[in-house]
């Protein structure tokens, strides 16, 4: 069978990449004579497509452009009026393809890469949009809508064509606004079926559970758990296992959806204090060495800047301090595989960013996540037996919340550690059993 996996975004964030690996992996697994094409966010035409796609493309036959992708600037110096402008023309362009199948329109407003991408997309017995949390808005500023419109047309376009389209392993919502929740509702409620990577946001957005009520749905674990290991583990640090080894991934979270200027300098600066009073309770109390590993480098990552910056700053802290030996930033551009073997690597394991924490859990090692964006890591962490009262929401994070948490993780990681060895076979079953409702329906 022919099989489209859409929205498939950068290498360079690692947890994304993880699930758009798994899922080719879950396809493959049960069809060996899978044939898939993976349709990216990046435009024709943006360098990124060609740079920050090599991960992903070794686990597909072909990887395409988006059909409407990301806007770029079209004129250097001009970047914001001509992104729009871009996107206006985008938006032209591919609005007509809703509207006219006349192959002369196709041949004289499509390049050869989108009118190739657009053929393979309508020729796909199965159209799978990969996991994770992107189809939202959390206000209601044009931007946002614009975004959701983006992401939103391959759905459209499955439907103009009468293709099978599913959402697999995702997070919906939040939908703010009149407007959005229309648009959202309106672009999703012919899909073949949606598959919650957690039953959160469907229990606290109106909008999911209105448009759950007209679907077939279900509830499975992310995709990401399906990883396993893989021959591109070769070249991840060796780690000394005789220390008390404790990961940790940090995100630059800058608490932009607060209007207060002053609130959001009060959070991030008790986001981060947290951090390093945390690292100085671990190895004051148990000689720890605090290994910081960076899951997202992508340039420009609209939910949170990237981890560089932030790690850096964690490790500079202690700089000329007695804590200095114990911090090390392992800083690199490491698949998902690599990160997932050095994850397995640690007693125990502090993440910020959630995919970070799966890696972890998915090897057996317990972990604390700190939450902060919409309802994903409560979620999908609730429904693994002991961890989903390891969860620290960032907007109310302090260092005491936090050191509880590793506190508790530590005193029971042995049993939290059998648990999840019992837990992981599982989880997979069930990812694999998904997977078949949607391949053999």
């Amino acid at each position: 069978m022919k099989y489209a996996i859409t929205h498939c975004y950068t290498d360079k964030n690692k947890g994304d990449a993880a699930i758009i690996v798994a899922t080719s992996k879950l396809v493959r697994d049960l069809d060996s004579n899978a044939e898939i094409k993976m349709f990216s966010t990046y435009r024709v035409g943006d360098q990124r497509l060609n740079e920050e796609h090599e991960i992903i493309r070794r686990h597909a036959e072909k990887v395409h452009p988006a059909l409407f992708g990301e806007p770029v600037p079209y004129l250097f110096g001009w970047g914001k009026w001509t992104r729009s402008l871009s996107f206006i023309l985008d938006f032209i362009r591919y609005s007509m393809l809703l509207i006219s199948k006349n192959e002369k329109y196709i041949n004289l407003f499509l390049k050869k890469e989108e009118i190739n991408a657009l053929a393979d997309f309508l020729e796909s017995d199965v159209i799978i949009s990969k996991g994770g949390s992107f189809l939202f808005t959390e206000n209601t500023s044009v931007r946002q809508t614009l975004s959701l419109v983006r992401l939103l047309y391959p759905f459209m376009l499955a439907r103009r064509y009468g293709k099978r389209v599913y959402i697999f392993s995702q997070s919906l919502g939040p939908v703010e606004g009149v407007v959005n929740r229309y648009i959202f509702k309106t672009a999703l409620k012919n899909v073949s079926g949606i598959y919650l990577r957690e039953s959160l946001c469907l229990e606290k957005y109106e909008p999911v559970s209105e448009l759950c009520n007209e679907v077939p749905f279900g509830i499975v674990p992310d995709t990401a758990f399906y990883l396993g290991s893989d021959v591109d583990e070769a070249g991840a640090i060796d780690i000394d296992r005789s220390q008390f080894n404790v990961g940790f991934t940090v995100v630059d979270h800058d608490f932009k959806y607060l209007e207060d200027g002053r609130e959001r300098e009060i959070r991030a600066l008790e986001y981060k204090n947290s951090l390093i009073e945390s690292v100085k309770y671990l190895v004051d109390t148990h000689g720890a060495v605090v290994r910081i590993f960076p899951q997202v480098i992508v340039d420009n990552s609209y939910l949170g800047h990237n981890d560089i910056k932030m790690s850096r700053e964690i490790v500079n802290a202690f700089a000329g301090t007695r804590y200095e030996d114990s911090v090390i930033f392992h800083e690199g551009d490491w698949s998902p595989s690599q990160l997932r073997c050095m994850y397995s690597k640690m007693d125990i394991f502090v993440g910020t960013r959630l995919h970070s924490v799966i890696f972890s859990l998915s090897c057996s090692v317990p972990s604390v996540n700190i939450s902060y964006h919409g309802t994903k890591s409560q979620g999908i962490l609730a429904g693994i037996d002991g961890i989903g009262s390891c969860v620290v929401d960032i907007n109310k994070i302090d260092k005491h919340k936090l050191i509880e948490k590793i506190s508790f993780v530590i005193e029971n990681r042995e049993a939290l550690r059998l648990s999840l060895r019992q837990q992981m076979p599982q989880i997979r079953t069930r990812l694999r059993r998904a997977m078949e409702e949607i391949m053999f329906s």
